[in-house]
């Protein structure tokens, strides 16, 4: 299994950010009204260490959600969400190309399939957060996940090969 110090610093940051770029792009692909939002922005801050819970015996996962990440990564977490959102999803769609090549050289084939599950789950965590709909995110629909969040982790899921 991986630990911090299989990775460069580079690497280490991609793999951390990673889910909260999935996360953002899910966050900003449907209005969910002001309260909607704030739970979404919300559960992007807190989805990748809630959802590890789930995979407790990859020592990956438990490492990137650990607080022993760089101030370099964690300054990095702040600029996820100052970020132009109109390239959320490019920057989730390219770090998740980007994942699948660095995981795919440096893991086994058990420990990738768990962290591209993990980002996943983090998607689809933020995606429930808000139903959609309504005024001021009170009053969405039926569903919380939207169709065009639905579209969107189903790309995603495809791009890390999880079909």
């Amino acid at each position: 299994m991986s630990s911090r110090w299989n990775y460069t610093t580079d690497e280490w940051e991609l793999l951390y950010l990673t889910p909260l770029y999935v996360g953002t792009a899910i966050a900003t692909t449907t209005r969910s009204g002001v309260l909607g939002s704030l739970r979404e922005a919300l559960t992007v801050a807190t989805g990748p260490a809630s959802v590890a819970r789930e995979y407790p015996n990859n020592e990956l996962i438990q490492a990137l959600v650990a607080r022993e990440n760089s101030p370099r990564t964690r300054d990095l977490d702040a600029e996820t969400f100052a970020r132009d959102i109109v390239s959320a999803r490019d920057r989730a769609f390219d770090a998740c190309h980007r994942i699948c090549e660095l995981l795919d050289r440096k893991t086994n084939a058990v420990e990738a399939g768990e962290y591209k599950r993990w980002v996943l789950r983090v998607a689809e965590t933020v995606a429930r957060a808000a139903r959609e709909g309504g005024f001021l995110g009170i009053g969405g629909g039926e569903s919380a996940i939207s169709e065009d969040e639905r579209h969107l982790m189903e790309s995603l899921r495809r791009e890390m090969g999880l079909c």
